[in-house]
Parts: C-alpha cells; structure tokens; sequence
C-alpha cells in the first residue's frame, strides 16, 4: 500500500509539472477532451537577441547550458507571479495568465512583473562567448482558446489572435525592452510609465499603436526607432551612435541614452529644431490609426515627455 501511495504522488506531482491544477482535476475525473474560452488572457513571449548566430558559432554544449540557466531562472519567476509556462521553442519563451482562476483579475498585473524580472534575470546573464544576454519581450491581451492536444507527449496549450499578436509584439519590439500592444496597456495605465510608440505597422496585423515600459534600454529603443522613422531626414552623425547606444543600453550610465545616440550631432539643423526633437515631432504628427486589436488609437500629449502617462 505504502508503495502505490508513493507511486500515485509521483504521478500527481509529475501531472501537476505538466498541467495546471484545474486541468489534473479534469483529468482525474475522467474528462477525454478538454478544450476551454476565455474572454481575456495576457500572452507573454520572449526571445534572445541575436541567438541565431550565436549558437552557430559557439559549443552547441554551452547554448544549451545558456538556455538551461536562463529557463530555470525563468521557471522559478513563473512560479512566483502564479503565471503558466506555455511552451519554449529554441531562445523562445511563452507564458500566460487569466485562464486559471487564481489569476483571471490581475493576469496582466502578474505577466507585466514577470517581464519586468525576467529582464533583471537577463542583465546577470552571460552569453557563450562572453557578451550579455539580451532579451526581447512582447505582451498582448485578448480572448485565447486553451486545450490539451495530442495523445504522444500530450501538450496544455492556447491558440488564437491573442497569441499571434503577442508574438509580433515580441519579434517587433526592442532589445532589453517589454513591448505592449495597447489592448495590454490600457489595462496596466496605471501601473509603471509608458512610452507611446506610435502607429507602427506589423506584420500581418496591419497598422497598430504599441508601446514600451520606461523600463530596461526604453530610452535607445526611442531613440532607434526615432531615427529609423526619420530616414528621410537622417540626422547627421547618429547612426553609429545609435548603434553603440542599443549595445551598452542594458548598462547603467550617467549620461542618458537618447543623450548619446546624439552625440554625433550638431544639434540642429536650419530650422532651429534639434534633431531628436523634429524626430520625435514627425513621430506624433501625422495621421491615425486603429489599435490592431480593435481597440481606438490613443495618443499622449507629447511623445517625447518622459512624465506622461498613457
């Protein structure tokens, strides 16, 4: 007797590794098809920057012992904000929340404090050849589908609009920044600072408004994505600047980022508008767009004001 008891919590506790609590319980009772909607889940993905040819030219050994350190620091954050750990493929991190209902009110409270930590985690990691870990993630909020698929190695897993979002949000975002759709900040307005980022176009998803945490390198993402939207009107002497800014923003620094993506600069230009600033103008200026989630667009007074919450 002693040795099934031993058995069934092994089972149980291996069960409970695989799915959350809610589904082990359906699975007890017998349940062969699990499948659930829910109206509003917060979608978090992360990736490395740079991975790709990094693991091409380092000891395949070391990636995965880069990988296993930063996934298991990842697990123990998962845990301690009560968010689920969807899947990794690769350098990519998905986790989610609101489909369980320890976490249905405040799931976008719980992702947006794991992605603030994992970005801490990030910063005290090193890279195979020595380089710092930089992370990219991106969050969305929607209505997602969450169900158990397969028979061999069966997997808890979500589909829908929400996710694919999500993603885009993370493979258009910045390094060492959390990029966010609006449909996410509206719900976290009042939580942190935040950066608009205009109307931006993604790919698939058509025009949309995002934005970036004032956390982690925000300011040389701003700065980068100024200068990238300026193309026509470079400003003189930024580009390499810019470029040594997003490789030591993670960094702490007296001088500002946006202040050092400048440098190259003269300052202004013949209309007596410093560069950054007419960026920034060109930025905010010009036309509207719908939110890509369905939501409207929603612009601050001033983009490039650091105090303005939005």
């Amino acid at each position: 007797r002693d040795g099934w008891m031993a058995e069934n919590k092994r089972s149980n506790d291996l069960l409970g590794q695989v799915f959350p609590e809610h589904v082990t319980q359906k699975l007890k009772h017998g349940e062969a098809v699990i499948s659930e909607a829910h109206d509003c889940v917060t979608v978090l993905f992360s990736d490395i920057v740079g991975y790709t040819s990094m693991s091409t030219s380092v000891n395949t050994a070391d990636v995965f012992d880069m990988l296993n350190k930063l996934y298991t620091a990842f697990d123990a954050l998962s845990d301690k904000h009560g968010v689920y750990k969807v899947d990794t493929i690769g350098d990519a991190y998905m986790v989610a929340a609101g489909h369980e209902e320890s976490s249905k009110l405040d799931h976008h409270l719980r992702v947006f404090a794991m992605a603030k930590d994992m970005l801490e985690v990030a910063k005290g990691m090193l890279a195979p050849d020595g380089s710092k870990i930089k992370i990219r993630i991106g969050i969305h909020t929607g209505p997602a589908y969450f169900g158990i698929v397969g028979v061999k190695c069966p997997k808890y897993t979500l589909i829908g609009d929400t996710v694919n979002i999500a993603s885009r949000m993370e493979s258009n975002g910045f390094p060492m920044c959390i990029h966010v759709s609006s449909a996410t900040q509206k719900l976290l307005h009042d939580v942190g600072e935040w950066q608009y980022f205009g109307c931006r176009e993604i790919k698939g998803k058509g025009s949309m408004v995002t934005y970036v945490a004032k956390v982690g390198a925000w300011e040389a993402a701003l700065a980068a994505l100024a200068l990238k939207d300026t193309c026509d009107s470079p400003v003189a002497g930024a580009g390499v600047a810019v470029t040594r800014c997003l490789a030591d923003a993670e960094g702490p620094s007296p001088v500002s980022p946006l202040a050092r993506a400048l440098d190259g600069s003269s300052g202004g230009d013949a209309t007596g508008i410093a560069p950054l600033e007419r960026a920034l103008s060109l930025l905010d200026g010009g036309g509207h767009c719908g939110g890509g989630d369905g939501s409207p667009a929603r612009r601050p007074a001033r983009l490039g004001d650091a105090r303005t919450r939005t």
